[in-house]
C-alpha cells in the first residue's frame, strides 16, 4: 500500500444500499473532482460485500490495477473513491489513515432495517443466495446485520480521523432534497457548488431476476473461477479496458426487472430488528442531533 503512486484525498465509505452510488457519480461530474466511473474498488477493505463467500481479492494488491483508475485526473483535481464495504471492514480505516491522515471520509447511512431489506433484494437478485426466507438468510449471514451496526463503524473511524474529517449523510434527505445533499458534499470537500445539468436520477433501485437459476449459476461460476484461483477481476477489468464490458455482468442485467414490492417481514420481525439496532440510532441521533423516530417500524 505504501508504494500506490497516487493520493486520494477523500472517501466515499458507505454504507451499501444508501444512495453512494448516486453521490458519487454526482460528484465525478464536478470539475474540480476526480472519481473513477468503475466503483467498489475495494483495495483498502479485507472484506467487500461484493464477495460474500470469499476473502477480497482486491484487498492490497495489484497497485497497477488500482493506479490505473486515476490517470485522466488532471493537475488540481481532488482524488476520491467510493466503496461501501470501507464503513463496515474493520481492517479498512487504519488502512486509509496510513494512506493519507487528512483524508476526508463521507457516508450516507440508511434505516438499517430498510437497509438490509434492500440488501437481501440485490443478493438475491444476483443469486448469491438462495431463494429462502430473509430472516433465514440473516441467520446464515450475519455479516448482512453487521453492515447496519453504525456506531461501532463509525466509531473506527473516529478512533483515528478528528471529527471534521467525517461527514454523515442521511439517505432519508436524499429523498427528500437530493440537490442540498450534494451540496452538503461539496462544501465538506472545500470545492465550490456545482450541480451538475440533470442531476442523475436515484441509481441501484431494486432488481429482480426473470430467472433465478441463470443469476445463480453465474454467481456460482464467479465464485469456482475465484476459488481456483483464477483472477476473474482481471479478466472483467481487461474485457472492460478494451470496451466488451463485463458479458456476465449483462447477461445478469438483461436478466433483470424491476422488483415487485412486497412485505418481506411482519410487524413483529421488524420490531425484533429495531430492538437490535436501537443502541446505534441511538448514537446517530446524538452525533446528528437529529430525530430518527421515523425508523420505528408502524403496522
Amino acid at each position: 500500500m505504501g508504494d500506490l503512486k497516487v493520493k486520494l484525498d477523500f472517501f466515499i465509505i458507505g454504507a451499501a444500499k444508501s444512495g453512494t452510488t448516486w453521490l458519487s457519480e454526482n460528484l465525478s461530474k464536478h470539475p474540480d473532482l476526480f472519481i473513477p466511473k468503475e466503483k467498489e474498488l475495494g483495495y483498502f477493505c479485507e472484506r467487500n460485500y461484493l464477495y460474500p463467500f470469499q476473502s477480497n481479492p482486491l484487498y492490497l494488491g495489484n497497485n497497477e490495477r488500482f493506479e490505473s483508475y486515476f490517470p485522466r485526473a488532471v493537475s488540481g483535481q481532488l482524488l476520491g473513491e467510493g466503496t461501501t464495504s470501507y464503513l463496515w471492514d474493520s481492517k479498512a480505516p487504519e488502512n486509509i489513515f496510513r494512506h493519507n491522515k487528512k483524508a476526508k471520509l463521507i457516508a450516507i447511512l440508511r434505516n438499517p432495517i430498510e437497509r438490509l431489506i434492500s440488501h437481501y433484494r440485490y443478493w438475491l437478485h444476483l443469486g448469491i443466495i438462495p431463494k429462502r426466507n430473509i430472516l433465514d438468510v440473516i441467520k446464515e449471514r450475519p455479516e448482512m446485520l453487521e453492515m447496519g451496526k453504525y456506531s461501532v463503524q463509525l466509531k473506527r473511524y473516529l478512533d483515528l480521523f478528528p471529527t471534521d474529517q467525517l461527514l454523515v449523510l442521511l439517505y432519508d434527505d436524499l429523498m427528500l432534497d437530493d440537490q442540498q445533499v450534494l451540496l452538503s458534499a461539496e462544501e465538506f470537500l472545500g470545492v465550490q457548488q456545482y450541480f451538475p445539468e440533470g442531476i442523475t436520477q436515484i441509481v441501484n433501485s431494486s432488481r429482480q431476476a426473470r430467472f433465478w437459476f441463470l443469476n445463480r449459476s453465474i454467481s456460482k461460476v464467479k465464485i469456482w473461477v475465484r476459488n481456483k484461483g483464477i483472477d476473474y477481476d482481471h479478466i472483467s477489468y481487461v474485457s472492460k479496458k478494451i470496451g466488451l464490458g463485463s458479458p456476465l455482468q449483462r447477461l445478469m442485467q438483461i436478466n433483470s426487472v424491476n422488483a415487485e414490492a412486497k412485505q418481506l417481514l411482519d410487524i413483529a420481525s421488524l420490531e425484533r430488528l429495531y430492538e437490535y439496532y436501537s443502541e446505534d440510532i441511538l448514537f446517530l441521533e446524538k452525533k446528528l442531533m437529529r430525530d430518527l423516530s421515523s425508523w420505528i417500524p408502524s403496522a
